[in-house]
């Protein structure tokens, strides 16, 4: 271990090495660690495979149908009809026996068969009496010939449609962070005044700092911006975004700043406020006042700081100022702040630590440090579990001493109850401060010490080493033995670290609760902090109804929770449940429970829904991991498997894993002694317990809910009982490792590019810098994303319902014999080229609203969850569409287009087989052409030049299979020649859009929906025609205010009253803004 460099280790001082790398590729530890979490996919993809499944039937259905049909009549006449007049020598036919010119129109009489396209009887051929051979047949022409119904080309043209919206969700200027990256430059011309305490060569740097004040003149630092664009990981779950009902957040590093700065500092009894005064305990320290007890508590206080952490220091290769490192921001907090103290780290290895700690009472300055190096002995790391770190180590006297800092709820119980060690009123006077802390929303951390004698020592370490040779248990063995070492602690004082909120993001918590999303907010900080930090956030007012659920047992929890339903139902405010009283999990139960689906959970509806909504806007849950623990209970394998993999426990690093068995019982050891598990049941996420229903009862009764302490793992089984339970869509957003787990738990996760690693955003759906970004994803490209999804899946459908009715009718005149009224070139061309522009178009440019009124109106968000813009009434709308419209084109076609055509010299011509292929195409086209148009609420130059190239690509293969393939100079000749054609098209083209063009109006003018009024409105607003540009360019909050007087009389809802930053909007493509 002496000769070993992790990856990211920095060799100084030599010339060259002799290595050899080890434990790499599949052996690494984020390897070994990492779970193999499956593909995430949108709810909307889901009810697209059932909607397929229906189609598929229908297809089946209209399949059996025709090939009965077609059975039938093979049985009773013949297997092939042909239009076979052997007295006729004037009639030719092509490479198919079927005739293209010499047709006669008279000359045969009685008719029975009413083919269409001839007026007599035609010759059969004799009977096919392999009828095992002939249904074969006929099955597989009918299923490549009604295939066209299952519209296969969707599933590319999604992939297609959300590659665009992801690339351009990742160009969204609007979306783009700022890192400043500092530069120090160094302006000192006196070189000679620079002290460089260095090793023989003066150009190397030293991992050791200096002790002393450099004199050089401060560097100035030259800051350089750089912009970080959003990053999409998965576009599976673009549309996701737009129906988004429950948000749970992480607070350090997600809603927060994660710039950590030590405020203040309790020692002594005394709190002291170092941000106005940085030498506050260094003065204090001078006091002549300052008792020589009070001294000794200082000076073990900043020892503890300083030592009691795996802060690296390094220099500034340019200016030499001294740097620490830290996985943790809270420690390079918290060694800064005491450096400015007088008290520096100097020098970490991995088996000694140097500080510079002041030297006496009357020269503590930094010029005075005496420098003490400390013996590692042990180093216990901090992990989610242990909520603490401890270090063991051997003064430069010779005795052994333990320091010790971590979260409150974990230290006190490990103070010494002896008052001659911890005075009673000390404890409480820190119990004060710390509320003090937590109510100015600071991260409080505890410090503690104990003198170790080295026989306790001696038998710690031999446990210690017995514990490590554990091969079953390891990991709980060694936490029993260090668990018997950290305790009877001695209290020092205690640490409060500010982190600050970012920018707008209380605006955007605000925006999204005032949209109807609930927000769930889970820390590990201690709940006065919380609650702190949820009011300063707004999630919480002085108003509101807290329900506080600590407990510190199960009956105690259980109790709790039955008190607040009594005491919501006793206030009228409770309604319907909302979740099923018992867990549906096997047998005939669970096989119920599908047809019950569609009922639970249940929801209030009308005005008892909007009486319960303003009281639950008061109502408020707070509860702590403790009590979560009670409520979730303990861990199995089994469920540890399902979920991601928890970070363990680091307590002994340096001890590999024999193999993989032995890995997974220790897993199942260190689970089922979680420390917090309290309840003794196993959990099962797809299990509701009677504690968990009432929690998640009274969690959709409340304003917003707020955990604290919570585990990473409390976290990922929060959110899975919102998204099993209550099957509502969720999202969970985070920065750090410890959320991980509720990333991959959630439906939508969202890692934040912070200062925690790139765990969260690697394991993360999308990424960016700033939680403000989060309004903007959700509200304005899930938005506009799930509209565009949803019309390019109802679209793909109806086009082929179209394009498939006439080809089904045709066959009660052709015998059933699979005639195609269609070309085949035309066909093939349909999805691919003549109606594949509108779904890429929609996708990128469609949007009923501009940005400006969608943030104007936070409660347009609803109307996507509510299903306006998908549901099975609106795809039975499409469906029914283009039933009417494929009957009107064949019947239209068939009854104009009879047996001839009246040319543009008046002459009328018999219409040939082509010409009215031609025609219905042409009318089918058109008529899925201006369906798009009709449906598209954002209608730019692109839509129409689009639309434009697919006519073109219809008449240029019309004129290539009618010139080249079949030689025919008649059929196209005579459609583009005759008035009366392109009139008739137009006649039908009318009557096939009639329906929708009364349903347009009727939903836009005498029954519009809420989306409608507020488009409505802000066109009013501007007194101009709708330009969604010049409106995002103009838009600011004067104009919020008026346009929400305006609606508020037509549609209640709550406005943000907000200016935004991303008001105008940058353009990404040429002609238009804000796809």
């Amino acid at each position: 271990m002496e000769n070993m460099l992790l990856r990211g280790s920095i060799l100084r001082n030599t010339d060259c090495i002799y290595g050899m790398v080890i434990y790499s590729g599949q052996n690494t530890k984020v390897y070994q660690n990492l779970k193999k979490s499956g593909m995430k996919y949108s709810k909307m993809e889901k009810k697209l495979n059932g909607l397929i499944l229906y189609i598929f039937v229908f297809n089946i259905i209209i399949l059996a149908v025709t090939v009965i049909m077609n059975f039938r009549i093979v049985k009773n006449e013949g297997n092939a009809y042909h239009i076979d007049n052997p007295t006729n020598d004037n009639v030719t036919y092509d490479g198919r026996n079927r005739p293209i010119s010499g047709v006669p129109q008279t000359g045969i009489v009685d008719a029975p068969y009413n083919l269409w396209y001839v007026s007599e009887k035609p010759f059969l051929e004799k009977p096919n009496k392999n009828y095992t051979e002939m249904i074969i047949s006929s099955i597989l022409s009918y299923y490549a010939l009604y295939t066209y119904v299952i519209p296969i080309s969707l599933f590319v043209s999604m992939e297609i449609v959300r590659f665009l919206q992801a690339f351009f969700m990742e160009k969204d200027k609007t979306m783009m962070g700022k890192q400043e990256i500092q530069q120090n430059l160094e302006t000192s011309n006196d070189k000679s005044k620079v002290v460089r305490h260095l090793d023989k060569d003066p150009n190397l740097l030293s991992s050791r700092a200096s002790i002393y004040r450099s004199v050089h003149k401060k560097p100035v630092k030259k800051v350089e911006i750089k912009k970080l664009n959003m990053i999409v990981n998965n576009s599976n779950l673009n549309e996701e975004l737009g129906i988004v009902e429950y948000i749970f957040s992480d607070k350090t590093g997600t809603l927060t700043r994660n710039d950590m700065q030590l405020s203040k500092w309790f020692i002594a009894g005394r709190i002291f406020d170092r941000i106005p005064m940085q030498k506050s305990l260094l003065e204090r320290f001078e006091s002549p006042d300052c008792s020589a007890e009070e001294q000794k508590m200082i000076r073990e206080f900043c020892r503890a700081i300083a030592m009691c952490n795996e802060t690296i220091p390094s220099f500034e290769p340019k200016t030499y100022e001294i740097i620490y490192e830290s996985q943790s921001p809270d420690e390079s907090a918290l060694v800064y702040g005491i450096k400015t103290e007088g008290v520096s780290l100097i020098e970490r290895n991995r088996t000694s630590v140097s500080i510079g700690m002041w030297g006496s009472h009357n020269a503590p300055s930094l010029k005075n440090q005496v420098e003490e190096t400390y013996k590692i002995l042990m180093v216990f790391e901090f992990n989610s579990d242990r909520k603490r770190m401890s270090v063991i180590l051997r003064r430069p006297n010779g005795k052994i001493v333990l320091y010790c800092k971590g979260a409150d709820d974990v230290m006190f119980s490990r103070l010494s109850e002896d008052s001659q060690v911890n005075d009673p009123k000390y404890i409480s006077d820190t119990k004060n401060a710390l509320k003090v802390f937590s109510q100015d929303g600071l991260r409080v951390l505890l410090v503690a010490t104990k003198e170790i004698s080295e026989e306790d020592f001696d038998e710690f370490s031999n446990n210690y080493y017995q514990a490590n040779q554990n091969i079953n248990n390891r990991a709980v063995a060694v936490e029993e033995v260090v668990s018997t070492i950290e305790k009877d602690l001695k209290l020092l004082g205690a640490t409060a670290i500010e982190d600050r909120l970012q920018d707008k993001a209380p605006e955007t918590i605000n925006y999204i609760l005032q949209s109807g999303i609930r927000f769930w907010l889970l820390t590990g900080d201690k709940q006065e902090t919380a609650i702190n930090i949820g009011t300063s956030s707004k999630l919480l007012s002085e108003d509101f109804n807290m329900m506080i659920l600590n407990a510190t047992t199960e009956n105690e929890c259980n109790q709790k929770l039955d008190n607040f339903i009594k005491t919501l139902k006793d206030n009228n405010s409770w309604g319907v449940d909302h979740t099923p009283e018992e867990s549906v999990n096997k047998g005939w139960k669970k096989f119920l429970s599908h047809f019950k689906k569609n009922k639970l959970p249940m929801t209030e509806t009308g005005e008892e829904a909007k009486r319960l909504e303003q009281i639950w806007e008061k109502n408020a849950l707070i509860v702590d991991g403790g009590t979560l623990s009670f409520i979730f209970g303990s861990t199995t394998e089994a469920e540890e498997e399902a979920q991601n993999k928890k970070h363990h426990n680091k307590i002994a690093p340096y001890s590999p894993e024999d193999n993989d068995i032995e890995k997974k019982k220790k897993e199942e050891e260190e689970n089922n002694n979680h420390p917090n598990k309290g309840s003794s049941f196993k959990y099962d996420q797809n299990v509701m317990t009677s504690m968990q229903r009432k929690f998640l009862e009274i969690g959709t009764r409340c304003h917003s809910v707020i955990c604290c302490r919570v585990t990473p793992i409390q976290k990922a089984r929060v959110v899975k009982l919102v998204k099993i339970h209550l099957k509502k869509t969720t999202l969970a957003i985070g920065d750090g490792a410890n959320d991980v787990s509720m990333i991959k738990a959630a439906d939508v996760g969202i890692g934040i590019m912070g200062k925690e690693g790139a765990q969260a955003v690697k394991a993360s759906d999308y990424a960016f810098k700033e939680f403000k970004f989060l309004k903007r994803l959700i509200f304005v490209h899930g938005h506009y994303n799930y509209i565009r999804i949803t019309k390019i899946l109802l679209y793909s459908f109806y086009k082929n319902i179209v394009l498939i009715i006439p080809q089904i009718i045709c066959g009660f005149f052709t015998y059933w014999s699979g005639s195609m009224i269609y070309e085949e070139m035309f066909l093939t061309a349909y999805n691919v080229l003549m109606t594949s522009l509108p779904g890429p178009v929609l996708a990128c440019l469609e949007r009923d609203l501009s940005t400006a009124a969608i943030y104007s109106n936070p409660t347009i968000y609803l109307e996507a969850i509510k299903g306006k813009y998908w549901n099975k009434k609106l795809f039975l709308h499409w469906f029914l569409v283009g039933l009417y419209q494929g009957f009107m084109t064949f019947y239209m076609v068939f009854y104009t287009f009879n047996d001839s055509i009246l040319k543009g010299d008046g002459k009328s011509y018999v219409t040939g087989y082509w010409s009215q292929c031609f025609i219905m195409e042409s009318i089918v086209l058109l008529t899925v052409l201006t369906k798009a148009i009709m449906v598209t609420e954002w209608l730019t130059i692109v839509t129409f030049i689009g639309i434009g190239i697919m006519i073109t690509f219809h008449i240029a293969i019309m004129i290539g299979v009618n010139y080249i393939l079949y030689h025919d100079d008649g059929s196209i000749f005579m459609i583009f020649h005759s008035p009366n054609v392109l009139l008739i098209i137009m006649f039908i083209l009318v009557v096939n859009l009639l329906p929708d063009i009364v349903i347009l109006y009727y939903q836009k003018i005498i029954h519009p929906s809420h989306t409608q009024i507020v488009l409505e409105n802000f066109k009013l607003k501007k007194k101009e025609p709708l330009n969604f540009n010049n409106e995002e360019e103009n838009y600011n909050g004067s104009d919020t205010e008026s346009f929400e007087s305006s609606v508020s009389s037509i549609s209640s809802f709550k406005s943000c009253k907000e200016t935004e930053e991303d008001d105008g909007i940058e353009p990404r493509i040429s002609m238009s803004k804000d796809c």
